[in-house]
C-alpha cells in the first residue's frame, strides 16, 4: 500500500522459495496436517474455507482494531506462521495520514493452517520511536525462514511523512524481531508490497515490488546476492502478457519443478472492488504469461505449497484493500498449479460464509 499522501498507487507481490533442505524443499508435513487441509479444499480450484475469516480485527483500542492486510504465510516445521499489517484505526471514508501512522505488524500461528492464534507479543514489529525513519508506521511484511532465522522485509514511514522504502529485520523465534534499518541503494519512495523469492538456481534474492510513480507500468524486479544489497536505481519493469486489467497488483510468486507461478489481482476500483485473484506462469521469473484471469474473488493473495498436490491461500475480500474492518480469508486447492489454467471462477457467494463446516 502507498504511504504518500494523497496518492494511492499500489503494488504487485510474490512468494518465496524456502531453502530448508539442500534441494530447496521443506521437510514433508505431518499426515494429519495435510489431511485436515485437504478435506476443506477442492480439485476444481482454490475453495474458500466455510469458516472464514480465519483472522479478524480486535476491539477498539487494540493495535489491530481498524483493518488487517498484506498477509504472508509460511511453514516452519509443524507450525504455520502468518504475518500481516494492522491498522489501529481505519475509517470508512477518505485517506487520513494519522490512520496510516497506526500501521504495525502482527503475527499469528497455527498447527493446522485453519485455526489461528494471535501472538501475545503483538505487534511483533512495532512502528519506530521518535527520530526513527519508521516512526510513522510499518507495513507490508514479507517473511521467509532460512538458515534458522525468520527474515522480514517491510516498508517504513508514510502518513504525514514520505514512504521511505524497504527495511529489514530478523528473528530467532518469529516473535521478537531486531530491526536493521533501510536496505539497498536508491530507496523507492512510493513503492509498496515487496515480496522476496530466493532462486535456488542462481542463489539470488528476487525482490518484486510495485513502484507507484511509474503506474500503470509499475511492476518491478531487483535482484541481490544478499538479503539487503538491492540496487533500486536499476529495476526491471515486468508485464503479464495476455492480461486485460488496467493495473496488475497484489501478486505472489512460487517456484517449483514446473517453473515460476504468479498469483496477482486486477485493480480497477477503490478498495479493490470487483478484483479477482489471477494466475500467470514464467520460465525465468521475469517474462510472465496470464493463464487464468479468474481463480477466486479477492485480492492480495499469498500462496503456500503444503504438499506436492495441495496449496493454501490467504487473501483479502475483493473490496478489502486498505478498507475498514478487513479480515483475512483462507482457501485451499488440491491439485497441481499448471492445472489451474482454465479453472472456473469461484462464485462470490462462496468467498465468505458464516456457517462453520
Amino acid at each position: 500500500m502507498i504511504r504518500v499522501a494523497p496518492i494511492l498507487p499500489l503494488l504487485v507481490c510474490l512468494v518465496e522459495v524456502l531453502k530448508a533442505d539442500p534441494d530447496g524443499r521443506l521437510p514433508a508435513p505431518a499426515a494429519g496436517m495435510v489431511e485436515s487441509l485437504r478435506r476443506i479444499g477442492s480439485t476444481e480450484g482454490f475453495k474458500p474455507y466455510q469458516g472464514n475469516p480465519i483472522l479478524t480485527i480486535c476491539p477498539a483500542g487494540s493495535f489491530d482494531a481498524g483493518a488487517l492486510g498484506s498477509a504472508c504465510v509460511l511453514r516452519v516445521g509443524e507450525v504455520f506462521h502468518l504475518y500481516y499489517e494492522a491498522w489501529g484505526v481505519r475509517n470508512t471514508g477518505k485517506w487520513i495520514a494519522k490512520e496510516y501512522e497506526t500501521l504495525q505488524i502482527g503475527h499469528a500461528t497455527s498447527a493446522d493452517g485453519i485455526h489461528w492464534t494471535k501472538d501475545p507479543k503483538n505487534p511483533v514489529l512495532p512502528r519506530g520511536g521518535e527520530g526513527d525513519f519508521d516512526r510513522t508506521g510499518v507495513w507490508d511484511p514479507y517473511v521467509i525462514h532460512e538458515d534458522g532465522r525468520f527474515r522480514m522485509w517491510y516498508g517504513g514511514g508514510g502518513g504525514s511523512r514520505p514512504n521511505l522504502g524497504w527495511a529489514f529485520a530478523t528473528s530467532a523465534d518469529g516473535s521478537r524481531f531486531n530491526k536493521s534499518g533501510l536496505i539497498g541503494t536508491g530507496h523507492q519512495t512510493s513503492s509498496e508490497d515487496c515480496h522476496v523469492v530466493r532462486d535456488p538456481k542462481s542463489d539470488l534474492y528476487f525482490m518484486y515490488s510495485w513502484y507507484g510513480r511509474e503506474k500503470p507500468n509499475a511492476f518491478k524486479l531487483v535482484t541481490s546476492a544478499t538479503p539487503t544489497d538491492f540496487d533500486f536505481n536499476s529495476p526491471k519493469t515486468l508485464t503479464v502478457a495476455g492480461d486485460d486489467s488496467r493495473m496488475c497488483k497484489f501478486g505472489h510468486v512460487l517456484g517449483d519443478d514446473d517453473g515460476w507461478h504468479l498469483f496477482y489481482s486486477n485493480y480497477d476500483n477503490r478498495h479493490g472492488r470487483d478484483s479477482t485473484v489471477r494466475y500467470a506462469t514464467s520460465s525465468d521469473g521475469v517474462r510472465w504469461q496470464a493463464r487464468n484471469k479468474g481463480l477466486i474473488k479477492g485480492l492480495d493473495a499469498d500462496v503456500l505449497c503444503v504438499a506436492d498436490d495441495m496449496y493454501l491461500m490467504v487473501d483479502a475480500p475483493e473490496d478489502g484493500f486498505d478498507a475498514n474492518g478487513t479480515d483475512i480469508l483462507l482457501a485451499v486447492y488440491n491439485g497441481r498449479l499448471p492445472d489451474l489454467a482454465g479453472k472456473p471462477l469461484v462464485p462470490e457467494e462462496s468467498s465468505q460464509s458464516a456457517d462453520k463446516p
